[in-house]
């Protein structure tokens, strides 16, 4: 919207400056179209001030076209200003500006607001037929009949506009839904991108975990197989002793044998002994 009304400034501009270079009726009321162009040029500045600074408030786009309709109405103004009738219902009955309230009420849709749309074709509609009544006092009896502005002229003309206003809400009503969509669909996008990228942290977190555990897991292994090894050389460690006790044993036994043996012939001895004795 900002950038279309600085083109139409843009285009206004040149309209007079091209009015002075070819010495219309421009120049003669050229106080009217500066007071015009820069009451319309405060309200696209004020416009992109809200929103450069992040305080655009929705009531904001009304007070901006209400400005620009009042720079409009004192363009068209300057037209009683002059002597002639011809001269006087040209502020009406130009198409130039004439066209300038079709521009107003197109420009409208670029807010996407049906509402916004409505109000300003309804007021711009007001404002032609309101202008157009007050012209027609200075017009009427006019010799011509194509300076005469008459009921039937305002009645038509107004129609046109009020049709332009509903075509363009209606428009804008079609544009506001599909730009909603848009913007609900990306919203989803956008939540489902977030589930996503939450799902990959969480995933990338149980990996961590899962890694984490079978480093515990490889140190348990590794743990147990240094236990086993252990085991194994206590294992060979107890059979050297076990068979070291068997040696023992035998060992024992066989001394425990000639022992007996010993104590055997003694008691044979001491007998003989006893004997002899």
């Amino acid at each position: 919207s900002i950038y279309l009304r600085l083109f139409l400034i843009t285009v206004f501009s040149l309209g007079v400056i091209i009015g002075i270079l070819v010495q219309n009726e421009v120049p003669k009321i050229l106080g009217n179209y500066v007071i015009g162009i820069s009451i319309y040029s405060i309200s696209v500045l004020i416009s992109i001030y809200s929103i450069t600074r992040e305080k655009y408030n929705p009531s904001l786009k009304y007070f901006g076209i209400i400005l620009e309709l009042i720079g409009f109405a004192i363009v068209v103004s300057g037209y009683l200003r002059f002597d002639t009738k011809e001269e006087i219902g040209r502020g009406v009955r130009s198409i130039t500006l004439f066209g300038v309230y079709f521009l107003l009420i197109a420009g409208s849709s670029l807010r996407f607001s049906p509402r916004f749309a409505l109000t300003t074709g309804l007021l711009t509609t007001f404002l032609f037929a309101i202008l157009s009544l007050f012209f027609k006092h200075f017009t009427k009896n006019a010799p011509a009949p194509g300076i005469n502005i008459d009921v039937a002229f305002v009645i038509v003309n107004s129609l046109f506009l009020l049709a332009m206003a509903i075509t363009t809400t209606t428009c804008t009503r079609y544009v506001r839904q599909l730009a909603e969509e848009q913007i609900e669909s990306k919203n989803k996008a956008n939540a489902q991108s977030e589930n996503l990228s939450k799902m990959i942290s969480e995933t990338k977190h149980a990996i961590k975990e899962l890694n984490l555990v079978f480093f515990n897991m490889n140190e348990v292994v590794a743990s147990n197989k240094g236990l086993n090894h252990e085991q194994a050389r206590l294992m060979d460690e107890i059979s050297r002793i076990i068979d070291h006790s068997n040696s023992n044993t035998n060992q024992m036994l066989q001394l425990t044998s000639n022992q007996e043996s010993i104590t055997e012939k003694n008691s044979i001895s001491m007998k003989d002994l006893n004997s002899a004795m």
